[in-house]
């Protein structure tokens, strides 16, 4: 990455214009149907022509039905969720040098009212106990950058590597992990929270 050129992560990719459509389309369409179900449901109670048996098929087919759309809606929320554009000079970082980070959403901030942004190490390792795969994960450092007050989606921050921090490291079954953690929260409780990792590099190396 060239310095200070803007970028964005590529952790949860960018929906095409052709899924996101799919996506509403599939939401429109369990929204309609669960509503013509409700409709027909009450419709035969009104005219009480509804059985015991019709009643609890018409519930089992719009609990169905809102499980589909609720499904769906988390979906497309999740696709169209806000991605921060940052400006950073380099990935790879010496230890006891620090670096400017600056972050801004420019797309749908109005999806997202707190941003919480931290630097963490984490160690992981992958092996077999008992012949069951085992993957653990452990944050051995997680270190507070900015916390966003609701409205505020643009800021910027000194982030600081240790001046003794351990090098990223990476073999099949153990790693050794910098990142930062854009963690961010949705004003409506039926919005996903964010959560974007972009690993970053710390060594010697350049």
């Amino acid at each position: 990455m060239k310095p200070g050129l803007s970028w964005i992560p590529t952790l949860d990719a960018q929906p095409t214009p052709n899924q996101a459509m799919s996506l509403a389309g599939l939401t429109a369409l369990y929204g309609i149907v669960s509503v013509a179900i409700a409709w027909m449901f009450v419709d035969r109670l009104l005219s009480r022509r509804a059985t015991f048996a019709i009643s609890l098929l018409f519930c089992l087919l719009l609990l169905l039905v809102l499980a589909l759309l609720g499904n769906s809606a988390w979906k497309l929320f999740a696709a169209l969720h806000p991605r921060p554009v940052l400006t950073m000079p380099v990935l790879v970082h010496r230890p006891g040098t620090s670096f400017p980070l600056a972050w801004s959403f420019p797309r749908l901030p109005w999806l997202l009212n707190h941003l919480s942004v931290s630097l963490k190490f984490t160690e992981a390792a992958n092996y077999v106990a008992a012949e069951m795969p085992v993957e653990e994960q452990k944050v051995l450092l997680n270190c507070s950058l900015y916390e966003g007050e609701p409205g505020l989606l643009s800021g910027s921050a000194l982030v600081a590597i240790p001046e003794h921090a351990m090098h990223s490291f990476a073999t099949a079954s153990h790693s050794l992990r910098w990142a930062l953690h854009f963690d961010g929260k949705s004003p409506w409780p039926f919005c996903p929270p964010l959560h974007y990792e972009v690993p970053i590099i710390v060594g010697f190396w350049t």
